[in-house]
């Protein structure tokens, strides 16, 4: 296998699963963005909570974007803030692909260079079916990058342990 740029991330919405389990609750919300990009490289949110969101998280998410964080979006191009556009924030859309069903749903970003995998994490996998997950995403031809999105009450558990399996096996 040749070796692909990997990223790990997490879906993002104010009301995701694993929220109340991973920010400490006197967190302010403007400050999660950045706290975010600490923990992992690289998020799936939507371009409408972002339009709603006030100025002081507005600047968090751009900062966040800036120290390294890949920041995508799957909606209306058109609700991104101009701020967040001009940071580097990616359009991905979603494309249903049959040859494997092992992921909820796998999409491109608009380069066309990244494919996006949705796995849906109900519960943390055990650290196996994590390699296998990474393993499968990384046989996807066509794309030197890819990126794998957790969502559900576990994503966050998800993540870092497919950060840690990814780290450990060098990918």
């Amino acid at each position: 296998m040749s070796k692909r740029d990997l990223k790990i991330a997490v879906r993002f919405s104010p009301d995701c699963a694993w929220a109340d389990d991973f920010f400490p609750p006197d967190m302010p919300e403007s400050w999660r963005p950045v706290y975010l990009g600490n923990e992992l490289r690289c998020a799936l949110t939507s371009a409408a909570y972002l339009a709603d969101v006030d100025a002081e998280e507005l600047a968090a998410w751009r900062e966040a974007i800036e120290a390294g964080l890949t920041l995508l979006f799957d909606d209306d191009p058109d609700l991104l803030p101009a701020a967040l556009h001009e940071a580097g924030a990616q359009r991905m859309t979603w494309d249903e692909h049959s040859w494997e069903e092992t992921f909820a749903q796998i999409g491109e970003t608009i380069d066309d260079a990244t494919v996006v995998v949705l796995i849906d994490a109900e519960a943390a996998p055990d650290p196996k079916q994590t390699r296998e997950w990474i393993e499968t995403a990384l046989e996807y031809e066509g794309s030197a990058h890819i990126v794998i999105v957790f969502d559900g009450p576990a994503a966050m558990q998800a993540a870092k342990q497919a950060q840690t399996v990814s780290g450990f096996m060098d990918w």
